[in-house]
């Protein structure tokens, strides 16, 4: 009796294709984010087939070149991928020119992190109200925190955490990415991440490598970067509402108007969701632009500066939303 034949014997070899390639950005996140060594030594490799069954073979052209269209392109006139940092793998510097900064301090870096330690410690310490939907805040929270090490990371400037920075970044990348569900292992997850990141706080230096070339958009979604956005934008509101709030509270306007700036400049990064699109990155420069202003009239104390810093600032996320969403 002969041996039963393999399933993927009865799918097409085009169709098998396509699936391997859908499936080659799931491993690319795995490899970006866990940076998993290649194996010591030659890989093994299975042997071609000598030859196809007429079906496989009719699903392909017997010349493919002889079927394509129009100039090829010349690859040698393409433009070079932006260079990353040498010592973290990551952008010199933002994407629309200055430096991190220009945009936001190292005091509003170091509090958003221990302030979303804060928030991550609340979910984590009921495990029901985790599993219930707290996960998505938990989600939110660890990717705020990779997007501030990854800007630490290659921060101009004295700033905390740096060394640490690039493992931290990945670390809190990684538990984010795994924060998609409420159960068991994503809760054992986020507890070893809040664990990490106390160690983080406290000075200790976190284990393992960081990878040696950034992809921004795996560090931190566009999804959790726009709820950290929506947030920000809130608590601007009710700062500027009135003279009174401003005076009493300019150091949470300050932070959240930086917060805006960091997240307006990250989306922008080549690597992000619809880099390609001038418009988009024109609504996400306005918002960024805003954001400073914002900051720099509650530096000085000019409350109506700042209230129209944050009315421009909204008025583009609004139009932003209407367009995209």
């Amino acid at each position: 009796m002969s041996p039963p034949q393999c399933p993927l014997q009865f799918v097409g070899r085009a169709g098998l294709l396509l699936a391997l390639f859908a499936l080659l950005p799931c491993l690319s996140t795995a490899q970006a984010q866990f940076g998993s060594p290649r194996p010591a030594g030659p890989r093994q490799r299975a042997e071609p087939p000598q030859s196809w069954s007429r079906s496989t073979a009719s699903q392909f052209f017997p010349d493919a070149f002889a079927e394509l269209e129009g100039p090829r392109p010349d690859l040698a006139k393409l433009p070079e991928p932006p260079l990353g940092n040498a010592s973290s793998g990551g952008p010199a510097g933002p994407a629309g020119g200055g430096s991190w900064p220009s945009l936001v301090s190292g005091d509003t870096l170091a509090d958003e992190i221990k302030m979303r330690k804060l928030d991550i410690d609340r979910i984590l310490a009921k495990k029901r109200d985790f599993v219930g939907g707290g996960y998505l805040e938990a989600r939110n929270s660890f990717s705020s925190i990779a997007a501030a090490l990854a800007v630490i990371a290659v921060y101009d400037g004295d700033v905390r955490w740096k060394d640490n920075a690039p493992r931290g970044r990945d670390r809190f990348a990684a538990a984010a990415f795994e924060c998609n569900q409420g159960n068991d292992q994503t809760f054992a997850v986020a507890t070893q991440a809040a664990d990490d990141l106390q160690k983080l706080i406290s000075g200790s230096r976190l284990g393992g490598a960081a990878a040696q070339q950034d992809d921004w958009n795996r560090i931190a979604a566009r999804v959790p970067l726009m709820a950290r956005l929506d947030r920000a934008e809130k608590a601007l509101a009710e700062v500027t509402a009135a003279e009174a709030a401003f005076t009493k509270d300019p150091e949470r306007l300050l932070h959240e108007a930086e917060m805006v700036a960091l997240i307006g400049e990250f989306i922008q990064q080549p690597q992000c969701d619809d880099f390609g699109d001038e418009t988009y990155r024109g609504y996400a420069s306005t918002m960024r632009d805003a954001a400073v202003q914002a900051a720099a009239a509650t530096r000085k104390g000019e409350f109506a500066a700042a209230q129209a810093a944050v009315s421009a600032l909204r008025k583009s996320c609004d139009t932003c939303h209407a367009d995209y969403r």
